[in-house]
């Protein structure tokens, strides 16, 4: 199956079946998207790399600095729009993420930086000794927005006067896109795709796009293969052997769902019957 757009339509996921095309803005509840007109804007750098003051760093066998990533990180450049950390469980995506945040001026539960509420006393002890080269844009000013799904309901809570009784997971994160994701800006995304079944992970990878033609810059902890195939994106994997720029195509979630739907019948039976 392909994307198409076509002239001022919706983007509509074509499906291939006999009963034409799935309009995917209705699918979604997203807000539309038309393909955008005229000049496009260049992305600029909020960050432009992460490094590690190693000699701050008193002791190497607790946490976060025992945690190998970390370890065994230099300098990470974030030199692109969009920026992807991958890899296991534990292996430091959030982390690293979270002292990001913490350095440019937000809250490490979430929001931006008029948000300071505090629910659950969330710290960032690897910001201590991370320091952020900027890309010409003042990392403390400006429009910037952290998103975590693990505390997501937390922070709604504390920010919005909706009855969040009435609405499913997914349906508070599309109002709070709709609501902040309009600014050119510094993104910090920490797996937003929890709330996103695949056809509105789609229509998600185009607000990204959206975002990045503003001249946002996009730096996102995702399991998603959908999300990971941004174009352009620089997807970094966090493992046992510290922190390595991967392709698509070669990264785990790629090649175990390529794998997967390629071969469903077998992958279930040798997994079963095993």
């Amino acid at each position: 199956m392909g994307i198409g757009i076509m002239g001022e339509t919706p983007l509509v996921l074509k499906t291939g079946s006999k009963s034409g095309t799935l309009n995917m803005v209705d699918c979604c509840k997203f807000r539309p998207y038309m393909m955008t007109t005229g000049k496009k804007m260049r992305s600029r750098q909020y960050i432009d790399e992460v490094i590690l003051m190693r000699d701050r760093v008193e002791n190497w066998d607790v946490y976060p600095y025992s945690v190998p990533s970390i370890r065994n990180l230099d300098r990470l450049s974030l030199a692109q729009p969009v920026t992807f950390f991958f890899g296991d469980n534990a292996s430091g995506k959030t982390t690293l993420l979270e002292a990001i945040a913490r350095l440019s001026g937000l809250n490490l539960e979430g929001g931006s930086r008029r948000h300071s509420f505090s629910n659950t006393g969330r710290t960032s002890q690897l910001a201590e000794a991370i320091r952020l080269h900027g890309g010409g844009i003042t990392m403390s000013r400006g429009n910037a927005f952290f998103y975590r799904a693990d505390l997501f309901s937390h922070f709604m809570r504390s920010i919005s006067s909706l009855d969040l009784t009435t609405l499913s997971r997914g349906e508070a994160f599309h109002t709070l896109v709709d609501s902040n994701f309009n600014e050119s800006g510094l993104y910090l995304l920490d797996e937003p795709e929890v709330a996103l079944p695949p056809l509105q992970q789609l229509a998600f990878l185009r607000i990204l796009h959206e975002l990045v033609e503003k001249g946002s810059q996009l730096v996102i902890v995702s399991h998603s293969p959908i999300l990971l195939a941004y174009p352009g994106a620089v997807l970094y994997e966090l493992s046992e052997t510290g922190i390595r720029q991967n392709d698509y195509e070669s990264t785990d979630h790629y090649r175990t769902m390529h794998a997967f739907m390629l071969n469903r019948e077998k992958v279930l039976h040798d997994l079963l019957t095993q």
